[in-house]
C-alpha cells in the first residue's frame, strides 16, 4: 500500500471512531435521562468535599458548583504496565510502572434509588466530562516515557457511606495522546476505594 493509500485509511479510521464515539454517548445519554423519570432520591452535595483513594493511592477534592453538579480534582500515582515491542529482535518486554496522575472530571449528578443503608452527602450516580494527565514514571524504564494526556465523556456512581467508606466508580470513552503514540480513543475507566476526609 503506498504511503497516501495509508494516510487516507488513516484518516478514515480516525473518523469512524469519531462518529463510534458519539453515537455511544449520544445513547447513554438519552438511556440515563430516561431513567430519572421514575421516583429517585435528589442528590445532596456538601460545599466541599475531601477524600482517600488506597486503591490507586490519592487525594481527591470535590468541589459544589450548585445543588446537583460539582467539579473534582484529583492526585495520586497510579500503577500500570508499560508494554513495548523489539522489531529487530522480535522481543516483547513488559514492565510495572508508577505513574503520577492529575485528573479532574466535571460531573452532572441526577437522583439514586433509594438503597436500605443510609449513605452521607454527594451520594449518587452522575454523567460528566474528564481530562487527566499523566507524568513520567517514577519507577520504570528511564528511557521510555509514559507520559498521556487523555479526556472524553464518562458515566459514574459515587457512595459516601455513614463509616467513613468512600466508594467510587467511572467507565468511559474517550481519547489520549503522548509522546509515544498519536491521537487514539481509548476506553477510560477508574475504581476508588477509600475514606471520606472532609
Amino acid at each position: 500500500m503506498t504511503s497516501k493509500g495509508k494516510n487516507t485509511q488513516t484518516r478514515n479510521t480516525k473518523h469512524m471512531n469519531y462518529k463510534i464515539f458519539f453515537l455511544i454517548a449520544a445513547l447513554a445519554s438519552t438511556i440515563t435521562f430516561s431513567s430519572t423519570a421514575q421516583e429517585r432520591i435528589p442528590v445532596t452535595l456538601d460545599d466541599h468535599r475531601l477524600t482517600a483513594n488506597i486503591l490507586a493511592p490519592s487525594i481527591q477534592y470535590e468541589y459544589k458548583l450548585n445543588d446537583n453538579q460539582s467539579v473534582t480534582a484529583r492526585f495520586g500515582i497510579d500503577f500500570g504496565t508499560d508494554y513495548s515491542y523489539e522489531t529487530d529482535f522480535f522481543e516483547d518486554d513488559y514492565e510495572t510502572t508508577l505513574n503520577p496522575f492529575l485528573e479532574t472530571t466535571f460531573r452532572n449528578y441526577y437522583g439514586r434509588k433509594r438503597v436500605k443503608k443510609e449513605l452521607n452527602n454527594n451520594s449518587g450516580n452522575y454523567i460528566g466530562a474528564i481530562a487527566g494527565y499523566q507524568f513520567d514514571h517514577i519507577v520504570g524504564d528511564e528511557l521510555r516515557s509514559t507520559q498521556a494526556f487523555y479526556s472524553g465523556a464518562i458515566w459514574g456512581i459515587q457512595r459516601n457511606y455513614k463509616s467513613g467508606i468512600h466508594l467510587g466508580l467511572y467507565l468511559g470513552l474517550g481519547f489520549a495522546t503522548g509522546p509515544n503514540f498519536d491521537l487514539t480513543g481509548t476506553g477510560l475507566g477508574g475504581l476508588q476505594l477509600g475514606f471520606v476526609l472532609k
